[in-house]
């Protein structure tokens, strides 16, 4: 570990984990994907920039409540307005995201709709 870095910023401890939750995520493999990015949150002390690397998993696998639990431990644990500008962008992505294909649906005339 760095001894330059508070014990809760050490990024370089928690690579490691990080690359591994991103390969697993890339192979499909949510579990040790999910494990990786938990580990990479402890070996981090609890660093924001890992509570934000689960948070964006989360966003990924469509699991919205947990994403929202990341985002508040991450936040409460920042040290800078960088993570809660992060944070913003981050919930309004995710909340268009869930808006757009409701609004689609939406203006699809009945009579298309029933076709299928």
């Amino acid at each position: 570990m760095s001894d330059n870095l508070p014990l809760r910023e050490c990024f370089v401890c928690s690579q490691p984990h990080w690359v591994n939750g991103r390969i697993a995520e890339k192979n499909k493999d949510t579990a040790t994907a999910e494990r990786e990015y938990r580990t990479a949150i402890d070996e981090s002390h609890g660093g924001a920039n890992a509570w934000l690397n689960l948070a964006l998993f989360y966003r990924k696998a469509g699991r919205f409540d947990e994403m929202q639990d990341a985002l508040k431990q991450g936040f409460s644990v920042a040290d800078t307005p960088l993570f809660a500008g992060v944070v913003v962008v981050v919930v309004a992505a995710t909340a268009v995201a869930a808006y757009l294909p409701a609004r689609r649906a939406l203006s699809i005339p009945p009579s298309v709709a029933m076709r299928g």
